[in-house]
């Protein structure tokens, strides 16, 4: 499925703007390469962050309040999970969770194969891979570097880190963070709202809400 998940720009004969949910780092990084290099078609309108729950569209006239038009697309443009899901449950209360509204986005040397299944609002940096026969949810987030292989089962909102890694035959829930250079063996299960440590590498299934690190998993209330 390609950048964007159609090639329609338009919204019952409007003209789409595809707008970065995010102002920071992350954000920037999007911008440079999904924007600037020409990954999706829409003209970009701009940055739209939350403040006090309101969205404010920064721009090039600079910042004013956004007014949701009917035909605006997505990108999620934070590794915060916090943000990430803020950013999530405001505007699906707006807009209808789809294609359309929320794309799943390729930057030019990333690789998403033909074979595998995709939700929508996905974003795929360059040279993450999404390899055959792997189905992946909505509103992931597959930094540079990221893998994703073959057979493997990923659900909503989890965060890839560069060089995170996920062998066949795994499955991951909803609202993981796997910081940089993780790495799940074969056919392990991770649940929802797990956090991986940087560097760490996963070899038995882990439930919910855990943290992973120095080969110790912990459980995040305890």
């Amino acid at each position: 499925m390609g950048a964007g998940g159609s090639p329609a720009t338009t919204h019952e004969g409007i003209m789409a703007n595809i707008y970065i949910l995010g102002n920071g780092g992350f954000a920037q990084e999007v911008f440079e390469q999904i924007i600037l290099n020409q990954a999706v078609k829409e003209t970009f309108g701009g940055f739209v962050i939350l403040k006090n729950d309101e969205a404010i569209l920064i721009g090039d006239e600079g910042a004013n309040p956004f007014t949701y038009p009917a035909s605006a697309r997505f990108i999620i443009g934070t590794g915060n999970k916090y943000w990430r899901k803020t950013f999530i449950d405001k505007f699906t209360s707006y807009y209808q969770t789809n294609l359309y509204h929320f794309p799943n986005v390729e930057a030019p040397y990333a690789y998403v194969s033909k074979t595998s299944y995709l939700g929508v609002g996905n974003v795929f940096m360059n040279f993450s891979v999404l390899n055959g026969n792997a189905a992946i949810g909505n509103f992931n987030m597959l930094y540079s570097y990221s893998s994703i292989h073959h057979d493997t089962i990923i659900g909503n909102n989890n965060i890839f880190s560069p060089y995170a890694g996920i062998m066949g035959y795994c499955k991951v829930g909803d609202d993981n963070f796997l910081g940089t250079g993780t790495h799940i063996t074969p056919k392990v299960a991770i649940g929802d709202d797990n956090t991986l440590s940087a560097g760490e590498t996963v070899f038995d299934d882990m439930e919910d809400r855990q943290f992973f690190q120095h080969g110790l998993v912990l459980d995040k209330d305890s």
